[in-house]
């Protein structure tokens, strides 16, 4: 995708022959006028302690998620001379539990004729249908990516090593581009109901869909919008997968994962989904409106991983941040966080609605330091609460389940400080999930978009809320219940802030379950 467009999406084409040194240097929406000071960037310490950041500068989009010979392969937007948008390569991490990242070199870089890689896929060629491998290279894996210069083409690069290292087809591009100024983001999988390669692609108002044999010859087949369902800014990043129903035996359904800038849930940016039919040329919606991926301003470009063990999880993660401050986050010499890896399931509600389910990948558990820090049973919520004094930390996981009762509001209050607090609860009036960065530290986020942040959720059968918390230092994800109602924020919270506690409000509320550990630090 482009990166930090805002309002100047559609004007940022750079000539054919450009000058490095310029993108080096951020020259183009991507910049900002608005980062911090050093002495405001020396005071906040955000680096996470388990999401994944770049070594140092800037980050966006997961680029190419795919799973070969038991390594996971994590390559995403990268500028690698500056914590601003520009000069963009293809930076490459591995890992074999999706916990522990280890850095690679840049898989690619700006080509002098075609562009810079903006964000694409990759896919494990079994068959050889491509050519473009050699006879002995243990797996064929072909990138499939968007070049940006004079225009948008979709290009591919060839891996003949597992996935370590790429070489570009010489004969790039394999998708010219159709007049579009916006026509980029492959996304690319096999049917095998067909028997070719699909590839879904953002071109302005729509998503077009191509298939080829080859992965280097495509034709079109078909467009999905332009629609009200689309509607909102300039679409990016799609993803296509089909998934079944957990409460529907036997049934399948497709998913479209579309995102957009502007368009989102608060303004900025944001990732909506729509679920239907695809018979392998036409993908039909169903007549249902189309859903937040993600109910948080944190949750964008979000791919599937391509090849993973057969295990019948589908896992995703997305950039964790909002193309509305993403340039102007003070976090030092790097910018930008990927989400945890998430799994991601269907459900049919009461109302027929078909939603997205998101859990913590389960490998996420080896995160635990030991023993929970604290466990709590079947206590009321009382105010003032002392419930969880003495639980302090800004990288933990806190599992809890509540009655509201009464309660108008009951929730718990996370990096807590002098002054400040972030709020992640539970709204029995509105019937809503919530997280609410208010009073959360720096004013920035707040300032530029709505602080608080909400979903929809229902206490459960048994009258349960159920919450799992994931925080870690400059961040915050929480999953409701069964998984349908997520929210992702980042966080700017003063170093000292690490109490947490719960709260409730006009009202009783009773805890019956609550466990929280500290997570350790893995990365960086």
């Amino acid at each position: 995708m482009v990166g930090g467009l805002g309002p100047c999406i559609t004007v940022r084409v750079f000539p054919a022959v450009f000058s490095l040194a310029a993108l080096a240097l951020g020259v183009g929406c991507g910049s900002s006028s608005s980062s911090p000071s050093d002495a405001s960037i020396a005071a906040l310490d955000a680096r996470p302690a388990y999401h994944f950041t770049p070594p140092t500068n800037w980050m966006n989009d997961p680029n190419g998620l795919v799973h070969v010979d038991g390594e996971y392969h994590l390559f995403y937007q990268y500028n690698p001379a500056l914590p601003s948008w520009g000069f963009i390569h293809w930076g490459h991490a591995v890992s074999t539990d999706l916990v522990h990242w280890t850095d690679l070199p840049a898989a690619l870089a700006p080509d002098p004729v075609l562009g810079m890689p903006f964000s694409g896929s990759a896919v494990v060629d079994r068959d050889r249908t491509s050519g473009l491998c050699g006879a002995t290279a243990p797996d064929c894996v072909i990138a499939v990516f968007t070049h940006h210069g004079s225009a948008q083409v979709q290009s591919v690069a060839v891996s003949d090593d597992g996935a370590r290292t790429f070489r570009l087809n010489h004969a790039n591009p394999v998708l010219s581009n159709p007049g579009l100024i916006d026509f980029r983001d492959p996304k690319v999988f096999y049917h095998t109901p067909t028997r070719r390669w699909i590839m879904v692609l953002a071109a302005g108002d729509r998503v077009r869909l191509y298939g080829s044999s080859n992965l280097t010859g495509w034709t079109h087949l078909s467009d999905i919008g332009p629609s009200e369902s689309l509607r909102g800014g300039v679409l990016e990043c799609p993803d296509l997968f089909e998934l079944p129903v957990s409460n529907e035996p036997g049934v399948m359904r497709w998913v479209l994962k579309i995102d957009s800038n502007p368009g989102g849930r608060y303004g900025g940016s944001g990732s909506r989904y729509l679920v239907g039919t695809f018979d392998g040329v036409t993908f039909t919606p169903l007549a249902q409106a189309p859903q937040w991926a993600d109910f948080g301003p944190d949750f964008y470009a979000a791919q599937s991983f391509a090849n993973t063990p057969a295990d019948g999880r589908h896992l995703w993660l997305a950039w964790m941040n909002n193309w509305a401050y993403a340039s102007a986050l003070p976090t030092g010499s790097w910018r930008g966080a990927m989400t945890v890896p998430r799994e991601v399931g269907l459900i049919r509600a009461d109302d027929g609605t078909y939603l997205l389910t998101q859990r913590p990948a389960a490998e996420l558990r080896a995160l635990r330091d030991g023993a929970p820090a604290i466990e709590v049973a079947d206590q009321p919520i009382g105010t003032p609460c002392t419930l969880l004094d003495g639980l302090t930390g800004d990288a933990l996981e806190i599992a809890l389940a509540f009655e509201p009762g009464t309660a108008r509001e009951v929730g718990l209050a996370i990096r807590r400080g002098a002054g400040e607090e972030t709020r992640v609860g539970y709204d029995a009036v509105r019937g809503t999930l919530f997280v609410d960065r208010s009073i959360s530290g720096s004013t920035l986020l707040r300032e530029t978009l709505p602080a608080r942040h909400h979903a929809p959720l229902r206490a459960d059968g048994a009258g349960l809320v159920t919450l799992t918390v994931l925080l870690d230092r400059s961040s915050v994800e929480v999953f409701a219940g069964d998984g349908r109602a997520v929210i992702t924020d980042v966080l700017l919270a003063s170093p000292a802030s690490r109490g947490a506690q719960l709260y409730v409000d006009g009202g009783t509320a009773r805890l019956r379950s609550l466990r929280a550990w500290t997570l350790r630090r893995v990365l960086r």
